[in-house]
Order: C-alpha cells, then sequence, then structure tokens
C-alpha cells in the first residue's frame, strides 16, 4: 500500500484512509461537500471557460459535457467557470491541493493558447481572404483584358491578311479597259485599289473617281468584284472581273453625269 495526500490539508496519509487523521477531511470524492473544499481550489477557472466540454472530459466532471449542446453551451460554459474548479476537487482524485492548480494552471495556459490562436488565424483570414479575392478578381480582370487585346489582334491581322490577299488578287486586273465611249482606269496605290471612270454620250459625259473595296463574298462566276468607298454619298460602282474583262454596274449615281450620258458607265469592258 502507499501513501496519497489529504484533499483537505495536504499532508500525506494512507492511501485507504477514509478521513485524514489531521483535519478530519473525507478522502471518498462522493463524501466531499463545499464546506470541505480546502483553500485554494474553489475560484474562476479560465480553462474550464476557454475549454468547456474538453476541459470535463479531462477533469471528470461530465456536466460540463452540456457545453457541447447549441445554445445551453454558452450557459454552461458560464457555469464551468465559476464552478469547475469545485467539480474537478471533487470528481477526480489529485494528490493534493498543489498538483490540483499546476494541473487547472495548465488547462488555464492551453487554453488561452488555443482560443487565442484560434482568434489571431481568424484575424489573419479576415484581413487575407478580402486580399487574395481582390488579387484574384484583379487577376481575373488582367487576364480577360490580355484575351480580349489578344482576339481583337488576332482579328486585325484577319482582316489585314483578307485585304492583303484581296489585293494581291486583284494584281491581274491592274490596268485601262475600254468599250464604246467609256473607259474604266483600276490602279493599285499603298495596298487600295483607286478607279477612275470616264464615259460620253454625245456632248455629255461622266466621270467618277476613288478608291474601291473588296466585296464579300465574291459574286458566283467572277473573279473579284469591288465597290466604292467613299460612304458620304449612295453612289455605288460595282466591278466584276473576269479574265480578260470587267462589268461595270452603277446605282445611284446619276449625279457624277452630264444630262442623256446617265448609265454610260455601266457595261462590260474588255482590258486594253
Amino acid at each position: 500500500m502507499g501513501m496519497v495526500f489529504c484533499r483537505g490539508c495536504g499532508k500525506e496519509i494512507h492511501e485507504t484512509a477514509q478521513v485524514c487523521p489531521s483535519c478530519g477531511a473525507p478522502q471518498n470524492a462522493k463524501n466531499m461537500t463545499s464546506e470541505n473544499v480546502p483553500e485554494g481550489v474553489k475560484g474562476w477557472s479560465w480553462g474550464a471557460f476557454l475549454l468547456s466540454g474538453f476541459w470535463a472530459i479531462g477533469n471528470k466532471t461530465w456536466i460540463g459535457l452540456l457545453a457541447f449542446v447549441p445554445y445551453l453551451g454558452f450557459i454552461m460554459t458560464v457555469v464551468l467557470g465559476f464552478k469547475g474548479r469545485e467539480w474537478a476537487w471533487k470528481n477526480k482524485q489529485w494528490d493534493s491541493v498543489e498538483h490540483f492548480n499546476r494541473v487547472q494552471t495548465k488547462w488555464s495556459f492551453w487554453g488561452a493558447i488555443i482560443i487565442g490562436g484560434v482568434f489571431v488565424i481568424g484575424l489573419l483570414a479576415g484581413v487575407a481572404i478580402p486580399v487574395y479575392q481582390q488579387y484574384q478578381q484583379r487577376a481575373e480582370e488582367v487576364a480577360a483584358t490580355k484575351q480580349l487585346e489578344a482576339d481583337q489582334a488576332k482579328e486585325q491581322e484577319a482582316k489585314h491578311q483578307t485585304e492583303l490577299a484581296n489585293t494581291n488578287a486583284m494584281t491581274n486586273f491592274v490596268g485601262k479597259y475600254v468599250k464604246e465611249n467609256a473607259e474604266v482606269d483600276i490602279k493599285l496605290q499603298e495596298g487600295k485599289v483607286d478607279f477612275s471612270i470616264n464615259s460620253a454620250v454625245e456632248m455629255n459625259a461622266c466621270s467618277l473617281e476613288g478608291k474601291a473595296l473588296p466585296m464579300s463574298p465574291q459574286s458566283a462566276g467572277y473573279s473579284a468584284a469591288f465597290a466604292t468607298g467613299d460612304k458620304s454619298n449612295t453612289c455605288v460602282a460595282r466591278f466584276d472581273f473576269t479574265d480578260g474583262g470587267l462589268t461595270v454596274t452603277t446605282k445611284d449615281c446619276d449625279g457624277y453625269c452630264g444630262m442623256n450620258a446617265a448609265g454610260s458607265m455601266d457595261g462590260p469592258y474588255q482590258k486594253k
């Protein structure tokens, strides 16, 4: 048989003793009451308050498990703060008051560390998460802007290549085309197609010139087709090219012709 410390006065007594021979304090936890709880036990328990249900398990204070119950838990946490130390003294075997206080101090220490750590992590998360979300949003905006610029660049390049291909295709059609009393002159200038049409009917004449733009899609059966690039008026001259010739079709171009000459620019031409 060994020796233990009195739960009342802390003196060393035999482990089988039911009552301390020095102070008369009962050694069976079931016989303990608030009147014989020794000095230094009562008081506020930060460990029980901060760790509540976990503290209750470690100190065999099973009523403290109510701290895990929703709504009731907060009330039980406060009660544990006030009564936890007394309950722990009664419910678990301790070597001495000093031993009891050392254990409860450790519970308080780790409770403060854990709760403080959770608070700091929550504070950092509250700052870091919005910052990360803003960063992610800016990154997405930058990526979207770059993608838009890349798409626009591809579109411009495709447009440029199409215009270049159409212009190159016109190389075979550059020159002068004639029919009775009319002449069409097609030239390439800085990647654009310049045209001029001159026709005459008796003493009246038509004269139209400007820049032509490729039409898409090309007319079936023709190599290329063009319309005037001047968008400030409704006059349109269409050029449909074939091998060795072209056909001109005008619309709303009477203002470029003298009396009785309207329509004289239209018709098939042969390359000169």
